[in-house]
């Protein structure tokens, strides 16, 4: 059975997932509608940055990963490490693709956001698949529902009118930027 913990940080991927779904429907969009494609991207680069960025990759890199590394030094550490690198390369790809956007480059920007989907879609099938696995089996019931108290915290540090704004957004269709 999955902890508190790991359906709060799933439930997040879901509605990562959600967003980076968008990007496939907006192909060519810079082209028919240039105005409509600048307002989708930044809007899905602030989604990027402050929800999988601010919301969840924080509560991973301050709260769980170094739980996860001090309870399992050796596979802790290592798998840790990993993702952290990925947390990295997606912060990296966001800056890319706003360059690209402020320089006009929409077609090179869409390739990029279409390769960062892929890399958020296989990081959420590690940490889902593995991580919080692991996470549920090492931790007891009480540390498990301290680490989700902490997240809760984390939430209401960061403001959840925003977080719950956020997640609006990712569930909304596309439809006012067609």
């Amino acid at each position: 059975m999955l902890s508190h913990l790991s359906k709060l940080l799933i439930q997040e991927h879901e509605v990562i997932a959600s967003a980076c779904n968008k990007i496939h429907t907006t192909e060519g969009l810079w082209i028919s509608n240039p105005e409509n494609y600048k307002i989708f991207i930044g809007e899905i680069l602030k989604f990027f940055s402050v929800y999988a960025d601010e919301f969840h990759h924080k509560k991973e890199e301050d709260i769980l990963f170094p739980a996860l590394a001090e309870k399992n030094e050796i596979a802790g550490t290592e798998l840790v490490r990993e993702l952290l690198e990925q947390h990295e390369i997606f912060r990296e790809t966001g800056r890319n693709i706003r360059n690209l956007t402020e320089a006009g480059d929409f077609a090179s920007a869409h390739e990029q956001l279409k390769q960062y989907a892929e890399l958020l879609y296989d990081h959420i099938g590690i940490e889902n698949d593995e991580i919080f696995p692991m996470t549920d089996g090492l931790f007891n019931e009480n540390e498990l529902a301290m680490l989700h108290h902490r997240c809760i915290d984390k939430d209401s540090e960061l403001g959840t009118d925003i977080k719950e704004e956020l997640e609006k957004f990712a569930a909304e269709k596309l439809e006012s930027h067609e």
